[in-house]
């Protein structure tokens, strides 16, 4: 009498395609949106201020994540100091964020309505 094997690894397989799916369709949605509609929908509910955040904060932004929110404190870390070489603000702009890797016009679009900065 021959044993019967379970179908794990069909089972398994179509949970993994379910799983890539339903992510990547979740990246797609954000594509043509307005800043507006993607804050809505962010966790992020108040703003930010880029030269204190700390990354765990600033992964919440649309785009963003671990990996760009650390080389954002990294990058202010390394660039902030002022003409005494005390800390200053690194970030004055919006557009100062660019200096930072990964982070171009279309990131900087979506992230813009989270940030507030010194004056």
């Amino acid at each position: 009498m021959a044993r019967r094997r379970p179908a794990v690894l069909p089972v398994v397989f179509v949970m993994f395609a379910g799983v890539l799916f339903m992510r990547v369709g979740r990246v797609e949605r954000t594509e043509g949106l307005s800043p507006a509609a993607i804050a809505r929908d962010s966790p992020v509910r108040t703003t930010l201020d880029p030269n204190v955040a700390a990354w765990h904060e600033l992964a919440h932004l649309p785009n963003i994540g671990p990996t760009l929110a650390r080389r954002i404190v990294a990058y202010r870390t390394t660039a902030g100091r002022d003409a005494e070489g005390g800390p200053g603000a690194v970030f004055q702009t919006p557009s100062d964020l660019q200096q930072v890797r990964g982070i171009g016009p279309r990131t900087l679009a979506r992230i813009g309505g989270f940030l507030h900065f010194p004056e």
